[in-house]
């Protein structure tokens, strides 16, 4: 039998691994309340229809999570990526590997450098699962502080 508010997929226990306290704790970075972010929050969400495993998820949502860090140029602390392997998807009117991404920041993204923000991803998206970087959209989020919660409030 299930328990309430437990994941019970594979693709539901790599997400609920990546975001949380214990996945602070995992990495060795566990925030203070005095050192809760100010402008930090970059969230990166894949979907893509290629299937990955346990241990290729893990690899890639580490890597994809070091590289948001250092192309927004925010702690690591306060990345989250989610994936959503296997899904349903056709890009150009056939099915073969593609990937949507949507990479929500609070600032520190816009205009060329979101060009070397694609770039880095599309090279790791690539490397790790076979996605061209022309089969790939990623749309940028910059949002005001008010519109985005954490910690029981908003930044």
């Amino acid at each position: 039998s299930e328990e309430p508010g437990r994941p019970t997929s594979t693709k539901d226990n790599v997400a609920a691994e990546q975001c949380g306290p214990s996945a602070f704790a995992k990495r060795g970075a566990v925030p203070r309340a005095s050192e809760e972010p100010k402008d930090a929050m970059p969230t990166l969400n894949v979907t893509t229809n290629v299937p990955v495993d346990r241990v290729a998820a893990s690899d890639l949502v580490g890597a994809l999570s070091k590289a948001v860090a250092e192309l927004v140029g925010k702690p690591e602390a306060y990345v989250m990526v989610s994936l959503k392997p296997d899904t349903p998807m056709s890009f150009g009117g056939n099915e073969e590997p593609c990937a949507f991404g949507e990479l929500i920041s609070i600032g520190a993204i816009g205009g060329e450098k979101n060009k070397t923000i694609s770039s880095g991803l599309s090279r790791i998206l690539e490397e790790k699962l076979g996605v061209p970087p022309k089969r790939l959209y990623l749309k940028f989020f910059d949002v005001e502080r008010p519109n985005f919660g954490y910690n029981g409030t908003t930044f």
